[in-house]
């Protein structure tokens, strides 16, 4: 069952399900490796964090989830000629050199702040410069309720996002709704792939094992029927003795 969902998940991987039309054509092109090889992947692959955070994460995002990483705007422009010529839909790149941007301290630790959300996002180092730019300025809270309250308080320009997906930006607008926010599907088939080739693998492990001492025991098993033929014969010839 593990496997069948594993592959099931995997299907969608190599098919770049859930992405925007552009978005999928260059992955595709990547993986084929025709024109716009040159990207790196997208944001939403770049990053982990915990089943937690994951609805928090995907709406501090949002679109950006799907922004194309590129080594420098070079290839960002060769891709979008690439997307005309297809005639493919569009798409945002976000270059590893994105100008580097710089966060200030926020100022108030109350009980409802549970800290900056970047510090809970994994990342290889080459794109901790595009988290800071995509993250660097939103703070985790519990509710949408110690959200309000700590825009009211003014001092800062964070963005503020809730453990439930609820935003509230810098200028006070807030955004909200439904938790079948788009962004969340990616990290959770993202998690559940990881966590499902980690257990087909334990699985598969256990099998071999299984396997092994059956074997074991069927060597055994082999050796008791042997053993049990030379005594029914001794136990024969016994009797013809006594006989």
């Amino acid at each position: 069952q593990k496997r069948s969902r594993m592959k099931s998940l995997t299907d969608l991987e190599k098919n770049f399900e859930g992405y925007d039309e552009g978005v999928r054509t260059l992955l595709k092109a990547r993986k084929d490796g025709v024109a716009a090889a040159e990207i790196l992947g997208v944001v939403a692959d770049c990053m982990e964090t915990p089943a937690e955070y994951e609805t928090a994460v995907s709406a501090a995002l949002g679109e950006k989830l799907q922004y194309v990483v590129v080594k420098s705007h070079q290839e960002g422009v060769s891709a979008i000629g690439y997307l005309k010529e297809q005639a493919a839909g569009r798409s945002a790149f976000i270059p590893l050199e994105v100008r580097e941007s710089h966060s200030e301290p926020f100022p108030h630790q109350t009980e409802g702040v549970v800290g900056p959300l970047l510090s809970h996002v994994r990342l290889k180092e080459e794109y901790q410069q595009i988290a800071q730019y995509l993250l660097g300025d939103v703070v985790l809270v519990r509710t949408l309720g110690d959200a309000l309250s700590l825009w009211r308080s003014n001092g800062h320009k964070k963005t503020l996002v809730t453990l439930e997906g609820e935003v509230v930006d810098p200028h006070g607008i807030v955004s909200g709704g439904t938790n079948s926010i788009r962004g969340k599907i990616l990290f959770e088939k993202n998690r559940e792939l990881k966590e499902l080739r980690a257990l087909v693998a334990e699985l598969e492990e256990q099998i071999g094992l299984q396997e092994d001492a059956a074997s074991q025991m069927e060597g055994e098993l082999s050796d008791l029927s042997l053993q049990r033929e030379e005594l029914s014969r001794q136990s024969h010839a016994e009797e013809l003795r006594l006989t």
